[in-house]
């Protein structure tokens, strides 16, 4: 800059744009030692100072995820992903979540003069619920005054709800349901943070019993 300041400290905080060295000189035999120089950019793009990242906590499997931060006019966006990938817009917008979407996403904002802000991250899990596979005490035709118990896996923390021929069972929500009609069954689950599943239709078909 042309310009001396002298100090006692060994840090120096420069606020005007210029070129910038630094020489220490001892008061003992008047040596002196100058460092290399520093190039000080000041202005151009306003840096956060630490960028946000907007995400869900979780997030369903199927389902639309968003990660996003602020807008910075002529910033880069330098975002790491679950799995080691690279993107580099301000929205990464993922149509349809699935178990590779899960994990940290990370990420720094670079201006134009090369400054770069702090590396923040955030942790998205994408919820994915198990398939769901019914399972009969009996094939699909059983005996008029006997029962087919229909079941599937229980899933901690999920509501069951039991359907016959397309309609919802009042009552039936709980992981096994006890057949003694005619019907096409199956059984949607959903948890807590409101993913859903469906299982597979099971038909049953009750016959009356021949008198001997």
């Amino acid at each position: 800059l042309g310009d001396n300041v002298s100090t006692n400290s060994n840090q120096f905080s420069a606020n005007v744009a210029g070129t910038y060295t630094f020489t220490i000189s001892s008061t003992a035999d008047d040596c002196e030692s100058t460092s290399s120089s520093v190039e000080v950019v000041v202005g151009g793009v306003s840096l956060p100072a630490t960028p946000v990242i907007t995400a869900p906590d979780q997030v369903c499997e199927g389902s639309p995820l968003q990660v996003s931060t602020v807008v910075v006019p002529g910033a880069e966006y330098i975002w790491t992903l679950p799995g080691g990938g690279i993107a580099s817009q301000r929205e990464i917008n993922i149509p349809v979540a699935g178990p590779e979407h899960s994990g940290r996403y990370s990420l720094e904002i670079q201006s134009v003069d090369g400054c770069r802000t702090a590396a923040v991250s955030k942790i998205v899990e994408v919820n994915i619920l198990p398939p769901l596979v019914m399972a009969a005490s009996q094939s699909g035709v059983f005996c008029e005054g006997s029962s087919n118990i229909l079941s599937v896996n229980t899933v901690a923390g999920a509501t069951f709800t039991w359907f016959k021929d397309g309609v919802e069972i009042s009552g039936a929500n709980a992981s096994q349901l006890e057949v003694t009609e005619t019907g096409a069954y199956y059984v949607a689950l959903s948890n807590a943070l409101g993913c859903t599943a469906e299982s597979n239709v099971f038909s049953t078909r009750k016959v009356m019993q021949i008198q001997a």
